[in-house]
């Protein structure tokens, strides 16, 4: 943990079965800070609330896994993350889905598989 947060490091998870255990909710995960971690699906996540990515990889390309939603319209059968940090992060069968400030966002932090994170 950091402060009240709890942190997954350097692990492999299949993300519908820890919403399952962890979340807060049947699809509601929230405050969680994932670090250097292979997260897996399949699944569609809704960030909202402060939810970043810092830097994330995915063998696909952006139009493939970017999923934008129309503001104000509901996106049903989503994960929700909730103030949760992405940071260094692995993603397969994950879909990104938000409004067009949360794709430009999920852009920009890409920086598909193997590349090494912005910055360094």
């Amino acid at each position: 943990m950091v402060g009240d947060r709890p942190v997954a490091k350097n692990q492999s998870i299949w993300l519908p079965g820890f919403v399952r255990e962890h979340g807060d909710g049947p699809n509601l995960l929230r405050r969680w800070w994932f670090i250097e971690c292979h997260i897996e699906g399949p699944a569609i996540v809704l960030p909202r609330d402060g939810t970043n990515f810092l830097r994330f990889g995915l063998s696909e390309d952006p139009d493939d896994f970017l999923w934008p939603v129309t503001v104000g319209r509901k996106a049903v059968g989503t994960i929700v993350l909730s103030d949760c940090l992405f940071d260094s992060c692995q993603f397969s069968d994950i879909g990104i889905t938000g409004g067009p400030g949360l794709m430009a966002q999920a852009r920009e932090a890409w920086t598909g598989l193997g590349d090494s994170p912005r910055g360094t």
